[in-house]
């Protein structure tokens, strides 16, 4: 049986449950929130949830370490073509531009391949629910934009230190 009870929900739930109790005294009858059953229904998904969640936090450092290392190492592997460049004219937005048009490139192909994979495991996770929700494809726009100002931050941070050198040290090595 569904009833439906008016505010304050769990004092008037608390009545309920007297009430029916004293009019059956022989039976067992008692009556549960909708939220708490569904939340005990739904109890092992949202463990699921966390989960998810605090393992794409950590992969989420783990990636960021890894960018910022290979960038770094990049832009020290060709730290003398920045200092000849340098030498040539080339002011820093050019420096930069030569740099975020390759990781652009890079960036635009991963998200190319890596969205539509998790909009499809988002989608069959979404399905285990009884109310289902759609989508909003600005939620995979807003996911790319970040990873491209993420990026995009870590180039421009490693860029702009090796184009603060003097370029007369960098290719005095040689």
């Amino acid at each position: 049986i569904h009833v439906r009870l008016k505010e304050p929900f769990a004092e008037n739930l608390r009545k309920l449950n007297e009430e029916s109790s004293e009019a059956f005294p022989d039976k067992t009858v008692s009556f549960r929130s909708l939220e708490q059953s569904m939340a005990e229904n739904y109890n092992a998904l949202r463990v699921f949830r966390n989960a998810t969640l605090m393992a794409t936090i950590a992969m989420f450092f783990v990636m960021l370490m890894g960018l910022i290392g290979y960038t770094a190492d990049e832009v020290r592997r060709r730290s003398k073509e920045i200092a000849i460049r340098k030498v040539n004219g080339a002011t820093f937005y050019h420096i930069l531009q030569l740099f975020f048009r390759e990781y652009f490139i890079l960036v635009t192909l991963g998200n190319v391949f890596a969205l539509p994979v998790g909009y499809l495991v988002i989608k069959r996770w979404l399905e285990t629910y009884a109310n289902h929700t759609t989508l909003p494809a600005g939620l995979f726009l807003l996911v790319f934009l970040i990873t491209c100002g993420i990026v995009l931050l870590s180039i421009f941070r490693q860029v702009k230190r090796a184009a603060a050198t003097n370029p007369a040290e960098v290719i005095k090595t040689e």
